[in-house]
């Protein structure tokens, strides 16, 4: 019978995201993660933001993780729109207060990666970002 499988510690990363202007309809990359020792394998997000002012429902924010295989940045950057599946989806609740939401389980590989927040939001925004890298292991 196997050993049931346990979290290791989770190690938390600089994004370089603390209450950073996001406006509506624009990108904003996260300081580079680096997991190419590849022994941390989940990752997991979480997101505050707050707007300037009441947004129109059915706003999100996109999180996509933009990797570095070979050293160099696949397509996604603060003026270029990723062609990757975001990785998490924040839900705007339309109001003008503090909202924060997380997203656990996020695969990750043994590579350097920034995280690209999206904005489809209507109004500017200021968001802080967390990231936190763990693994399960038996």
């Amino acid at each position: 019978m196997a050993e049931p499988q346990r979290l290791t510690a989770a190690q938390q990363d600089a994004t370089g995201i603390q209450d950073a202007a996001l406006t509506a309809g624009a990108n904003i990359a996260s300081a580079e993660i680096d997991n190419r020792d590849g022994r941390l394998t989940r990752l997991a997000l979480v997101a505050e933001w707050i707007n300037a002012g009441a947004a129109t429902a059915g706003g999100l924010i996109n999180a996509h993780l933009i990797h570095a295989l070979d050293g160099n940045y696949e397509d996604g950057a603060a003026a270029v729109d990723p062609h990757t599946t975001p990785a998490a989806i924040f839900r705007d609740n339309a109001g003008t207060g503090r909202q924060r939401q997380a997203e656990i389980g996020i695969p990750i590989g043994p590579f350097r990666f920034k995280v690209l927040l999206v904005s489809e939001l209507s109004q500017n925004s200021t968001v802080r970002l967390a990231a936190y890298r763990y693994a399960l292991e038996r």
